[in-house]
């Protein structure tokens, strides 16, 4: 039997519920209160279409929109077949968590 992993996109198995939703409301300050109402209305929008919360599409990327140093970019070498014109593959900055 083939596993399945649910694609690239785990959001759509991260769900945010009304639980978490409650918690976070227990604090406060501007950009707190902003999210938990941006997420209360995603929960309830889910709810409609029968989903117990609302997915979390890239936390980590929010996360690094705000705050770059959440990640530490490496420097490395992208490992495909090279271009008929190029004889070495060329390397490509990526980001990778802390």
């Amino acid at each position: 039997m083939a596993a399945d992993h649910g694609g690239l996109d785990v959001g759509d198995k991260t769900l945010l519920s009304p639980k978490y939703l409650e918690q976070l409301g227990q604090t406060h300050g501007p950009v707190n209160d902003f999210i938990y109402q941006v997420a209360h209305y995603l929960i309830d929008l889910s709810a409609q279409f029968g989903f117990s919360g609302t997915p979390m599409y890239d936390p980590l990327a929010v996360g690094v929109a705000i705050d770059a140093r959440l990640v530490k970019r490496l420097q490395c070498t992208w490992m495909s077949r090279p271009a008929a014109s190029s004889r070495a593959a060329k390397p490509l900055p990526i980001a990778a968590t802390r």
